[in-house]
């Protein structure tokens, strides 16, 4: 049986066929209202493969007008892949 360690704490896990499909449904289930019309979304995956899964995910935010915050190497490459804002 699968489960999450922290579930107390809102962790969630979330499986899709893409990272982006199990992204959505994870902020689904943490109660994320999705496509505000303003604000911040954070974003911090590790490894290249991850980041490189994040950037059409962080550039739809940054289209929708959100500022995307991340930590500094995942800001350094979504910035140096054309993510404004970050």
């Amino acid at each position: 049986m699968l489960g999450v360690e922290m579930q107390s704490t809102g962790e969630v896990a979330c499986f899709g066929p893409t990272f982006s499909d199990a992204l959505v449904k994870a902020l689904v289930a943490t109660g994320v209202r999705l496509a505000p019309r303003k604000g911040t979304a954070f974003v911090s995956v590790g490894g290249t493969q991850l980041k490189e899964a994040l950037l059409p995910i962080a550039m739809r935010l940054a289209e929708l007008d959100l500022y995307v915050a991340a930590t500094e190497d995942t800001a350094a490459f979504l910035s140096g892949h054309g993510v404004r804002g970050v």
